[in-house]
């Protein structure tokens, strides 16, 4: 009865859209398809038209060019590249910030920190093609040291000791990078992964510091912002002339950036120091600043204060952020967030960098957007766009890869929009099922059993046990856990259906006995009443006889 519920209750969960239209989750494209991602921190929107990019505009010719790929809120580097890789907003996968702190137990966090406890909620879209079968390749995007999931690392990393990590040294914020890998060698590095002919990656993602670290330092129209922006698009034409020499292995280019730059101003600054003498402490200082306090009365009179400070900062709740922002992460959202205008920044202290630009503002500003340049046998071609969500990203690669995504934010409409083929998943479900067998049983780490959901067709549904068939079919923690309790309130439901409808089946069989006990006593009552006026009348008739028979004698 349970299993029949859990199924059940699968089916209609299937149903939910989850901002993904269930139509199209299934649709796939080739499954021999390889997805290759230049990631240019702060490769902002506009930078095509400041500069030559003549190697970026041929690329957008052949495919998909999209003015400005937005985000929600906080546009600091890590949230807004997790939220790119998995889909969601740090509201679900939890990286709200660069540096975070855990309200529970005190621990602080930095871009750089491998506990696990950090990244429960995250599922990055190369670990999710590796548990579908696959193989994944990061040349130093971050998180390519995470451990996944307590034990899934990527398959392949550029993580060489000889080099410094670039993400890591740029959020260091020091003036000089320590030695980086050059630019070309890490595309070379990627060449050589898409010329394996055993285990090769169809994920590769490839991180570049650049043009931010030298607009940072520099400025927006600096000589050395120039040749960077030079070598960036020298460095795109390339790797595109050599995907034409080997167009026989369906790669797919995607180049775009985490988040866009803001230029700070000189006189636009908020010191918190000059309004607050009181203990408290700024967990993630910038345009978008956590403030926290041990305890509640410093807390109340910190947001009264603060709300006081600058007509250019606007004060948050962290608990009651509206939902448009998606920030809200139990225990990681610090129960004030200042927010400044574009262009303004806030400092604790009197105490001003000489950053030029800064990433971290809100991302309804234009300055916070990206670029979005895409080209390959999977995408149209000649389309312009005017908008796509960073969310957008993590379905988009997922229908290109062949792999059934986890519950996310993408709007779909715009994914198939962008795709050459939108093909449903019964044309694929023959080729899916020749894959099948050989998918099936790869581990990973010894500990993951691959499975592709919706690989079986609905004929299986009779050649399965109903126990495995479910265990196909539910998956992630989340669908377990909640069809367990969409299951477990189905077979209450139907329990207490079954006690109601006995109780008043006892109830009217037991009223049904007092009614008819109640008419034999009224019909017993009745005939006594009858025998005794029969025995009325017998008694009067013979008085009145006596009566007749004195008078006759007389």
């Amino acid at each position: 009865m349970i299993i029949i519920l859990i199924y059940l209750s699968k089916i209609l969960l299937s149903e939910c859209t989850f901002h993904v239209n269930a139509e199209n989750v299934n649709t796939k494209q080739n499954l021999n398809t390889t997805v290759v991602i230049f990631a240019f921190s702060g490769l902002r929107w506009d930078l095509m038209k400041e500069f030559d990019m003549s190697g970026l505009q041929e690329l957008a010719n052949k495919g998909i060019f999209v003015s400005r790929k937005t985000d929600a809120f906080q546009t600091e580097s890590l949230p807004s590249f997790i939220t790119m890789s998995t889909g969601n907003y740090p509201e679900t996968h939890g990286i709200v910030s660069n540096i975070m702190m855990d309200l529970a137990t005190k621990e602080i966090f930095d871009a750089t920190s491998k506990n696990s406890s950090w990244w429960k909620d995250v599922h990055p879209v190369w670990i999710e093609n590796q548990l579908q079968g696959k193989f994944s390749a990061l040349c130093y995007w971050p998180t390519h040291k995470v451990n996944f999931n307590g034990s899934v690392n990527v398959t392949y990393s550029c993580n060489n000791s000889k080099y410094k990590d670039p993400f890591e040294e740029l959020l260091t914020g020091k003036d000089n990078l320590g030695f980086v890998m050059p630019f070309a060698e890490r595309v070379d590095q990627a060449k050589k992964w898409l010329n394996l002919k055993d285990r090769r990656p169809t994920f590769i993602g490839i991180y570049f510091e650049e043009p931010y670290f030298t607009i940072s330092k520099y400025g927006f129209k600096s000589n050395k912002t120039r040749t960077i922006m030079s070598e960036i698009n020298n460095l795109v034409k390339n790797f595109s002339l050599y995907l034409s020499d080997h167009n026989d292995k369906d790669i797919n280019i995607i180049v775009t950036g985490e988040a866009g730059f803001t230029e700070l101003q000189r006189g636009k600054e908020i010191f918190l120091d000059d309004y607050l003498h009181i203990p408290f402490k700024i967990i993630d200082n910038g345009p978008i600043t956590s403030v926290f306090a041990e305890d509640q009365s410093t807390l109340l009179f910190l947001t009264k204060k603060l709300k006081t400070v600058s007509q250019h900062m606007k004060l948050y709740n962290g608990s009651k952020l509206p939902d448009t922002l998606h920030f809200s992460y139990l225990k990681r959202t610090m129960p004030i967030v200042l927010v400044a205008e574009e262009h303004w920044r806030i400092y604790p202290k009197r105490i001003v960098d000489n950053k030029k630009v800064m990433m971290g503002f809100h991302g309804k500003y234009q300055s916070t957007h990206t670029l979005f340049i895409s080209q390959g046998p999977s995408f149209v071609k000649n389309l312009s766009l005017e908008s796509i969500g960073n969310t957008d990203i993590y379905a988009l690669v997922c229908r290109m890869l062949g792999i059934e995504p986890r519950i996310n934010k993408s709007n779909m409409t715009i994914v198939n929009r962008m795709l050459k083929h939108v093909i449903k998943y019964e044309e694929t479900k023959k080729t899916h099922q020749k894959n099948e067998e050989s998918i099936a049983n790869i581990k990973i780490n010894n500990q993951y059993n691959i499975t592709l959901n919706n690989s079986q067709s609905n004929s299986h549904v009779g050649k399965d046990s109903w126990i495995k068939y479910i265990s196909k079919k539910v998956t992630t923690p989340f669908q377990v856990t909640i069809t367990i309790i969409f299951s477990l309130l189905i077979l209450f439901g139907v329990i207490y259906i079954i006690i109601c409808t006995t109780f008043k089946t006892m109830f009217c069989f037991t009223k049904k006995n007092a009614l008819v006990r109640a008419n034999l006593s009224m019909r017993i009552d009745l005939k006594k009443t009858k025998n005794v006026s029969k025995d009325v009348q017998r008694l009067l008739q013979s008085d009145d006889e006596e009566e007749l028979s004195i008078e006759l004698d007389k």
